[in-house]
């Protein structure tokens, strides 16, 4: 389960700006509480995790669940919605996220210290991509030249 993670507390400073005036608020940190660290990775699913995938990110998935405060909040997801960005065969993908699951634990991360979960299972993953893409139209990222460069178009 998911645990909340407290707001910081914030002191209201009055200010003047030229035209109008506003109410700013400022962050204290002499009276904010320390926030919690919240670590999140995903994997996609596309057949047994190779070396790279271990030296590149699940080796560091395994130093960082225990080297991370007690109060951190860590989450790692088969991300299995993204694995769908092309054709798959059902069967297989399901094979394949049960074995990404086993890999994981396999490679040492615990359960009773990470949450470990398949990114299908959380309805706000696409809930939230289905509000994204109504505000990031393909003509809105086509004049983006972050978008251009890295689909290759300039």
């Amino acid at each position: 389960m998911l645990r909340p993670i407290p707001r910081a507390a914030s002191t209201a400073i009055p200010t003047t700006n030229f035209s109008t005036r506003s109410l700013h608020l400022r962050h204290s940190s002499s009276i904010a509480p320390a926030r919690p660290q919240v670590i999140f990775s995903g994997i996609q699913p596309t057949g047994v995790p190779h070396l790279g995938n271990y030296l590149g990110a699940l080796r560091q998935w395994v130093k960082l669940q225990n080297e991370a405060p007690s109060d951190a909040t860590i989450l790692y997801s088969v991300v299995d919605l993204h694995a769908i960005t092309v054709r798959q065969d059902p069967v297989q993908l399901r094979q394949w996220r049960r074995e990404m699951l086993a890999s994981l634990l396999a490679v040492g991360l615990d359960p009773k210290r990470s949450i470990i979960f398949y990114q299908s299972d959380v309805a706000a993953h696409s809930e939230l991509m289905w509000i994204l893409s109504c505000y990031a139209s393909m003509g809105y990222l086509s004049r983006m030249t972050q978008w251009k460069v890295y689909n290759g178009i300039i």
